[in-house]
């Protein structure tokens, strides 16, 4: 019974990708990579976008949301009831 080539081409490939991805996390643990998690979350803060505060006016927002909240508000005051 021989292998056939494509499945053995498949199989090194798989062993290799799986041994470059076993040496890169233990070059990460060794280099500690794993130790901090919250230092790189919270860098991307400063004082002009507090952590928790959006800040962003992507999309219109948080203007659009406002607007939003204000129209629902005045819809619900106009509508008759059943």
């Amino acid at each position: 019974m021989t292998i056939p080539t494509g499945a053995l081409i498949l199989i090194l490939v798989s062993l290799l990708g799986g041994g470059m991805a076993i040496l890169a996390f233990v070059w990460a643990a060794g280099k500690k990579q794993f130790r901090d998690f919250d230092t790189g979350a919270y860098a991307i803060f400063d004082e002009e976008e507090p952590v928790g505060k959006m800040t962003d006016n992507t999309f219109g927002f948080p203007e659009s949301d406002k607007q939003h909240k204000k129209n629902r508000q005045t819809n619900s005051d106009t509508r008759p009831e059943l």
